[in-house]
């Protein structure tokens, strides 16, 4: 038992996955500080934009390491579902 990690836990669990959205890149990059900021492993994703954004690179999504809702709830319960 002492090698269980929230990791395995969320691989047992099903692999859950929420997905929100936010209205812009600076309130995603804002979440993934505050994310950061509370020592959450965070992922951000950069379209190079060839095909989109007129071509300027932008950030567009946003992934935290597996977490319990109780922790997570706080930084994004508030956002809407996608």
């Amino acid at each position: 038992e002492d090698d269980v990690t929230p990791l395995t836990d969320w691989f047992d669990a099903g692999v859950a996955k929420v997905c929100v959205y936010v209205d812009s890149e600076e309130e995603l990059l804002g979440l993934a500080a505050r994310g950061r900021e509370l020592g959450f492993v965070v992922a951000l994703v950069r379209d190079a934009g060839h095909t989109e954004f007129h071509g300027e690179p932008t950030y567009t999504c946003l992934a935290f390491e597996p977490l319990p809702a109780e922790k997570i709830d706080p930084l994004t319960g508030d956002l809407p579902l996608y």
